[in-house]
């Protein structure tokens, strides 16, 4: 409620900058982290308008691989949560930033690769090398075994991650580049059918709760007499 509450001041004042500049000079940043991560990945006027590592604080109370279902639930949580907070002006900066032992850069990659239905990455590879070659995708075979169908699937792929890479503000091309050092260095995990099931309902259902509740705030917070 607290943060609903937030968000329409932020909202009656209609001006970032001196929105931001009150809030941090009248609250404490241990509030205001706990306010963002109370909002979760629900939109917030406040996640877009104070200082960028109160965000990465606020993001890491809600991402902890060892609880909501696993990483595979953090990957949901992350991709949403990136939508909302990407028009940043910072966002470039905020990409550099690490929470849980990534960076946010890294794991919006892993995400998008994972909601993709992780795409083989040989084939995505194999695309990305031609291209940058300069070399006719329709006279080239993925490899000795590999059909015409083969080969209009993986482009497939890569066009659906290149989209999601731009959907999160990420480039695409150097998003595909540190998609490969992440594979090279064995840290991306391929999670099975079930595992992604679990952890996209476990997301869900955590989501559909926040929602809900958030509208019960919300209904408090526009009573609120905030003056002309």
């Amino acid at each position: 409620g607290d943060a609903e509450m937030l968000d329409v001041v932020i909202g009656a004042i209609g001006n970032d900058r001196v929105s931001a500049e009150l809030i941090e000079a009248h609250m404490v940043p241990e509030l205001v982290v706990e306010l963002i991560a109370s909002r979760a990945e629900l939109d917030s006027a406040a996640a877009l308008i104070v200082k960028k590592e109160l965000l990465i604080q606020a993001l890491g109370e809600n991402i902890n691989p060892e609880e909501n279902g696993g990483t595979g639930y953090n990957l949901y949580f992350l991709r949403s949560w990136a939508l909302r907070t990407k028009d940043r002006r910072d966002w470039d900066k905020i990409l550099k930033l690490e929470v849980a032992g990534r960076t946010v850069f890294d794991w919006l990659i892993y995400a998008c690769w994972v909601i993709a239905e992780q795409p083989d990455l040989e084939s995505l590879f194999f695309l990305a090398d031609a291209e940058h070659d300069g070399d006719s995708l329709e006279t080239e075979d993925l490899d000795d075994e590999s059909s015409a169908e083969e080969a209009e699937l993986a482009s497939t792929d890569r066009q659906r991650l290149q989209s999601m890479f731009n959907s999160l503000g990420l480039d695409p091309i150097e998003a595909e580049e540190r998609l490969r050092e992440l594979d090279e260095a064995e840290e991306l995990h391929r999670f099975s059918e079930e595992d992604l099931l679990e952890a996209r309902t476990a997301y869900e259902t955590e989501r559909a709760s926040r929602t809900n509740a958030s509208k019960a705030a919300e209904d408090v917070a526009k009573g609120l007499d905030l003056g002309e």
